[in-house]
C-alpha cells in the first residue's frame, strides 16, 4: 500500500468533533431564547458602561464556548482512540489477521 491510498480513520474523529461542538451551538442558540425583559435588562446595564466592557464580554464568552468544546471533545476523543484501536491494528500494513485475532 503507498500513503496515499492507506485507509485513516481520520473521518471518525473529524465527524465526532463536528458533531460535539454543533450539538454546543445548538445549546447556545437555544440559550437565546431566554425571555426578552432578562436580555434588555442586561443590554441596559451595559450601556450604562463604556464600549470596553462589550468587548471583555464578548471575549470572554467566545474563550468560554472554545473552553466548553475543548473540554467536552477529549472525553469524546479518549473513548473513540479506546473503540477504534482493533479497527487501526488492523489498518496496518504489517499487522497480520492470525496476530489480531
Amino acid at each position: 500500500m503507498t500513503g496515499s491510498n492507506q485507509a485513516s480513520l481520520k473521518g471518525f474523529y473529524i465527524i465526532g468533533a463536528g458533531a460535539t461542538i454543533i450539538g454546543i451551538l445548538v445549546i447556545m442558540i437555544v440559550n437565546l431564547a431566554t425571555p426578552l425583559e432578562f436580555v434588555l435588562d442586561n443590554i441596559a446595564t451595559l450601556k450604562k458602561g463604556e464600549t470596553i466592557d462589550w468587548v471583555r464580554m464578548i471575549v470572554t464568552r467566545f474563550f468560554i464556548l472554545v473552553g466548553i468544546a475543548s473540554l467536552s471533545c477529549i472525553p469524546f476523543f479518549c473513548t473513540l482512540v479506546i473503540l477504534l484501536k482493533p479497527i487501526s491494528e488492523c489498518l496496518k500494513p504489517e499487522s497480520s489477521p492470525q496476530a489480531i485475532f
